[in-house]
């Protein structure tokens, strides 16, 4: 299993007994769990980075960031969810990113309504990713349903 902690924390637990397999800390809090595949686990941090991590010993594969907001890397709260060539998300800062899942880097990213913030974690009906915006602090911005059309 794998947990994220405010603690800055992703661990790895074995599922039947809970004991702690491995943790690897970023440097902000893990607000949400991560996503699998046959190998790796991916999962963003508050700290702006988005995770490649190995299942089996927790080393680092690779960290895309996302862009800054107000000068301090943007909070990701999504858990992510993946396509064949790609890892998925949205950033507090209102943009959702595809990272590339064998290298890392960012390979497109879109903001879909000017001046809203994105904290929630994208839903999928196989061909659309959904995202909700919010309002920011001051009222800028919109709260929206959003439908990315990814492939």
């Amino acid at each position: 299993m794998f947990i994220g902690s405010k603690d800055k924390s992703l661990y790895c637990l074995e599922k039947k007994t809970g004991k702690k397999v491995w943790s690897y800390e970023t440097g902000g809090r893990v607000e949400s769990g991560g996503v699998v595949d046959e190998k790796h686990v991916y999962f963003g941090s508050c700290d702006g980075g988005v995770y490649c991590l190995s299942q089996a010993d927790g080393k680092v594969q690779w960290r895309a960031g996302v862009d800054l907001q107000d000068g301090r890397p943007s909070a990701i709260y999504s858990t992510p969810a993946l396509t064949p060539g790609s890892v998925i998300l949205a950033a507090g800062e209102g943009q959702v990113y595809a990272a590339d899942r064998l290298k890392g880097g960012v390979r497109w990213k879109i903001r879909p309504s000017e001046a809203s913030e994105m904290y929630c974690s994208p839903a999928t009906d196989g061909e659309r990713f959904f995202f909700l915006t919010g309002k920011k602090g001051k009222g800028e911005g919109e709260a929206s349903l959003v439908a990315v059309g990814v492939r």
